[in-house]
């Protein structure tokens, strides 16, 4: 029997191209078609490439075999139409080849990688079965097939698709970060069958594009009516790394004033900064004429930087001079008694930038103003800022607008955003035997009142109130207990959960609630430190002592035990101590549960005395995914899940910044991987930072890597490049 050879000839190349060079062929494999078949063909259809330089072809052929290399692919049917994919690495060299087929013909159409390394092939068949690996793929008629193989080629699932009469055909196949992967094509026949799903034609010949996950399973199915035969292909699948704008909130709470006015007679008085550049604290000394006992409030802009602070009586610029319009806040005998110290109400102030401006911002506060014995709050003030106002250091351009007039309890003034990850709700409890509180939804056009609720425990003593990271938690302590509600991020709505009143009648003011939402921490007493699991099917019972006072004083003579508490752009949970001391606690592991969340006792010892704590609302929180309030119309729409990634200076010799936005607030890592695929560095990146240093080892070569985010099933990539410095 006379042999003919029929060349099947598979062209790859690689163009470099470097400022002015000439893009050249870095290599061409052909593949040799083995055949006693007359007029026994094969063509190559597709190629992709892997992020590792591996490339991959798929096409079909028919003959007695094929062979790619030294790997050589049998057919049990010469006379039947089969299809094969090769795998080569970035020198040309074959890697790997497979082959799949049935009793007639099947052909690949497109091929696709992701980014682990796995591959997609599609195409159509029209015998009765096919065969990948050990799945076997029975249909009648033209079908169309999708098969997933992994890095080594082993056959990892594989899927059909088809109709009763007429062809279908599968074109083209493309993959996203997410593992998804999608195919699209045409079909002819009155319907197309995907696994329990059912597309109806609607014309002569319908386009469908169709969605599936990393495990094979349908997602969704899309079809358009076409007059004629017709169908779409998708050429590539392009990811665009691009520099975004950086969302909103990333650095507002960057920047934390402390301790007293730096021109002060007492040597240990003056003023601090608490700043977070990149993800670590950082504490300086800074001179400041703005005095802070306890009510205490900053914003900085979207990079971090201050923009102004207050004290509860006036508003200081981002050069620590009064901000034009800003003194005569909270006008009240209150305030005038402490106006050279500052007000004495945790709590009682907070920032927030108005939704949807770039400009304007609003700070909520309170005094007390009732006479004594009473001493509460009689009003909930607004004043807005406009930071274009006298050459960009801002100007009050409104100030004490009554919100609310009622007998208030004192400070506890917080803040979470609404489902639609754009405006924010209000919540100011209200002073009673019962507590009450009433909510106001922020928006780009209103400031309401929503709602007002009652609950029948004791609002008589002050104490400090907190969201959950994620806003489906709220928690307000107050002198002999703590309560622990849900919240309804669409609609406002508080929902009581449990009550702790503690027998020994101990004061218990700070409280705050990890990165995870999951574990309330309460100030007992002010010598011990309190968990709670919010998930608990009982949470007052989940309680553990996680901390108790160690006896530690600064200076001597002062105690540094437990009081307020404010959650870090690092993830952390900073506590200050019940008096004027030169010392701050962390817990280090919040999301930890017991002893497991680390609390570490004096762990900042400040050159300074310091009694504050600054009052700041999670800025980083976006839409509520899945929920019936999670989008807006209109261009300004915030993504239900902001993931993105900023590199600079880029270009750099291995030292660079990033700003990133994690979705959600879960955990993220950072990895810089090579051209090859290598993974070279990788830090985890907490959901309370936005803002990071790099230093990469010297050794690292000079070249081009990718940087990569990843948070749960979210990926961003971006392109960086290392000279040699």
């Amino acid at each position: 029997m006379m042999n003919k050879y029929c060349c099947l000839i598979i062209l790859y190349f690689i163009c470099i191209i470097c400022e002015a060079q000439t893009p050249d062929w870095e290599w061409a494999r052909s593949a040799v078609n083995n055949s006693s078949i007359a007029l026994a063909t094969g063509e190559g259809i597709d190629v992709a490439s892997d992020a590792s330089g591996n490339a991959y072809v798929t096409g079909w052929f028919q003959n007695d075999s094929i062979s790619f290399g030294s790997i050589t692919l049998f057919c049990q049917n010469p006379k039947g139409y089969y299809t094969f994919v090769t795998k080569y690495d970035s020198s040309g060299n074959v890697l790997w080849a497979n082959k799949s087929g049935g009793t007639g013909g099947g052909f690949a159409n497109s091929i696709a990688t992701d980014i682990f390394g796995n591959v997609y092939i599609t195409g159509m068949y029209d015998s009765s079965y096919i065969s990948f690996g050990n799945d076997t793929l029975n249909y009648n008629g033209k079908n169309i097939f999708l098969t997933k193989y992994d890095t080594s080629g082993n056959v990892l699932w594989a899927k059909c698709a088809g109709g009763t009469s007429v062809n279908a055909v599968s074109n083209s196949v493309a993959t996203d970060l997410y593992g998804n992967v999608y195919i699209t094509g045409s079909f002819g026949s009155s319907t197309m069958i995907f696994d329990s799903d059912t597309l109806i034609n609607n014309g002569l010949y319908n386009v469908f594009t169709a969605k599936y996950d990393s495990t094979g399973n349908v997602q969704t199915l899309q079809d358009l009516p076409l007059l004629i035969e017709s169908h779409v292909e998708i050429i590539n699948y392009h990811i665009f790394i691009a520099y975004l704008q950086f969302c909103a909130g990333q650095g507002n709470d960057n920047y934390w004033p402390l301790g007293y006015a730096s021109y002060s007679p007492q040597p240990l008085a003056g003023g601090m900064q608490l700043t977070f550049p990149s993800n670590t604290a950082v504490l300086d000394t800074h001179s400041r004429p703005m005095w802070f006992v306890f009510t205490n409030a900053a914003m900085s802009n979207d990079t971090g930087q201050l923009l102004f602070y207050t004290n509860g009586v006036f508003i200081a610029d981002a050069q620590d001079d009064t901000m034009m319009n800003g003194s005569g806040l909270n006008p009240s005998w209150y305030t005038t008694q402490f106006s050279n110290t500052g007000l004495r109400s945790p709590q009682a102030d907070i920032i927030i930038k108005s939704p949807g401006s770039d400009s304007i911002y609003y700070l909520f506060h309170s005094t007390a103003d009732f006479p004594l014995p009473l001493g509460r709050p009689r009003y909930l003030y607004l004043s807005a800022i406009n930071m274009n106002g006298n050459s960009g250091l801002g100007e009050v351009f409104s100030k004490n607008q009554i919100l609310l007039d009622d007998t208030l309890y004192p400070g506890a003034i917080t803040l979470t955003r609404h489902g639609n990850g754009r405006d924010w709700w209000l919540l100011v409890p209200r002073w009673g035997p019962s507590i009450g509180y009433y909510t106001f939804l922020v928006t780009p056009d209103t400031i309401q009142q929503t709602n007002y609720q009652t609950f029948p425990f004791d609002g008589l003593q002050g104490g400090q109130a907190c969201f959950s990271p994620d806003g489906s938690k709220y928690i307000i302590s107050y002198w002999w207990g703590v309560s622990f509600f849900d919240f309804d991020r669409c609609s406002g709505a508080l929902t009581f959960l449990e009550n702790k009143v503690f027998p020994d009648s101990a004061f218990c003011l700070g409280a705050s609630i990890s990165s995870n939402s999951r574990y309330a921490y309460v100030t007992h007493g002010g010598f011990e430190i309190l968990q709670y699991d919010l998930q608990a099917a009982n949470i007052v019972n989940s309680e553990q002592v996680v901390a108790t006072y160690d006896g530690f004083e600064a200076p001597a003579g002062w105690n540094t035990n437990f009081w307020m508490h404010q959650i870090g752009p690092d993830g952390k949970i900073y506590i200050n101590t019940t008096s004027t001391t030169m010392a701050l606690h962390t817990i280090e592991s919040s999301d930890s549960a017991g002893i497991g969340c680390n609390v570490q006792q004096h762990s900042i010892l400040l050159p300074k005395f310091n009694a504050t704590l600054p009052n700041f609302p999670n800025y980083r929180l976006g839409a509520l995914s899945g929920s019936p309030c999670d989008t807006l119309t209109g261009i300004n729409n915030i993504q239900t899940h902001d993931l993105t990634l900023r590199v600079y200076p880029n270009p750099n010799n291995g030292e660079f910044n990033i700003r990133y936005q994690l979705p959600q607030n879960i955990q993220g890592i950072l990895e810089v991987h090579d051209i090859n695929g290598k993974l070279i560095w990788s830090r985890k990146l907490p959901p309370w930072s936005s803002m990071q240093q790099i230093s990469l080892s010297k050794s690292i070569n000079p070249g081009i890597y990718l940087v990569s985010i990843k948070s749960g099933y979210y990926f961003f990539i971006q392109k960086l490049v290392i000279y040699d410095n």
